[in-house]
């Protein structure tokens, strides 16, 4: 009974920072690995949720997570072109209903058996006349790690893999990230794996 209660209180706890605006990228990135669906759901509502996260949670086991991210009009194109082959209606559903969903999406869910992913699908194609804002129209450019790519120069982004998490992540297990991180940099760079 106890430990019900704890993984309660913790399920609790994650479903209020999940709603949190202010969360950094891989705090969102830990919440999206929650054994909470309806965590994962609300991380996949989340306008800043990042590419590799919005993958993820568009192969989650629980469709209304699915869902969720087929709605979010700040899901890639190609989270969005891959979600159009899922299986479960409310996903579709979903997807055609999204306004930034691309041309070639809504008009290939615009042919689908079921008649509310159809019309759904239709009544987007219909209203693609309509002035969308520039934003929308490349849902990619609000993805944060692809959006500071872009805007640095070549020779400044950095590797992947040598990235560095700052020690100052307030979230439980930062640290032991920052250091995993710092380790790995260490490695790279043929550095001492331990800091003296």
């Amino acid at each position: 009974m106890v430990r019900g209660l704890s993984t309660a209180r913790e399920s609790q706890q994650e479903l209020a920072d999940a709603a949190r605006d202010d969360l950094h990228r891989t705090h969102i990135a830990l919440l999206a690995q929650s054994r909470s669906g309806l965590v994962r759901e609300v991380v996949a509502g989340r306008d800043d949720v990042p590419f590799g996260v919005q993958a993820a949670l568009s192969n989650d086991d629980v469709h209304e997570v699915r869902a969720a991210i087929a709605a979010n009009p700040r899901a890639a194109i190609s989270v969005m072109n891959h979600l159009a082959a899922d299986s479960h209606h409310c996903v579709l559903l979903a997807l055609a209903s999204n306004p930034s969903a691309p041309r070639e999406v809504a008009q290939k869910l615009s042919s689908h058996r079921r008649a509310d992913v159809r019309n759904a699908a239709i009544r987007r194609l219909e209203s693609r006349d309509l002035p969308v804002a520039p934003v929308v129209l490349d849902p990619d450019s609000h993805i944060p790690e692809l959006r500071e790519r872009a805007q640095m120069p070549p020779e400044r982004v950095p590797n992947p893999v040598g990235w560095a998490f700052s020690a100052d992540i307030d979230y439980p297990g930062g640290r032991t990230l920052s250091r995993l991180a710092q380790h790995i940099s260490g490695a790279q760079r043929g550095a001492s794996p331990h800091p003296a």
